[in-house]
């Protein structure tokens, strides 16, 4: 599910001007407000369900509000590949929160990480 225009509103800061939350460093009422605004916004607004068929592919803001929803059929699976793209300058989050993959690996003039992966 995502939250359309959601990636259009003002970055909601947490500690220190970061758009992360850190629960060590912002406790859970910030996290709860944060998310109270998420709700407020989609009831305002409404939430779209994204369902993918065969072949289908979702490209998304950075900023746009997005999660799981319910499984409303068990029997039903679902795979996907999600991949996060950005210039080699910046450093994903988490390479602060797990140095052992803060590793880049080089494909050409091109560059790829993994925070599943142990690419050492």
């Amino acid at each position: 599910m995502y939250l359309p225009g959601s990636h259009r509103l003002a970055d909601w800061t947490f500690g220190e001007g970061r758009k992360h939350w850190s629960p060590s460093e912002d406790g859970n009422d910030t996290h709860v407000q944060w998310a109270r605004s998420l709700d407020k916004f989609g009831a305002e607004r409404g939430v779209e369900r994204f369902l993918a068929r065969k072949g289908d592919i979702l490209v998304w803001h950075a900023d746009l509000a997005h999660g799981g929803s319910p499984v409303t059929d068990p029997t039903l699976t679902r795979q996907s590949l999600v991949g996060h793209f950005c210039p080699q300058s910046a450093r994903p989050l988490y390479f602060g929160h797990n140095p052992r993959r803060s590793v880049l690996r080089r494909h050409g003039r091109l560059a790829y990480s993994s925070n599943y992966y142990d690419l050492r």
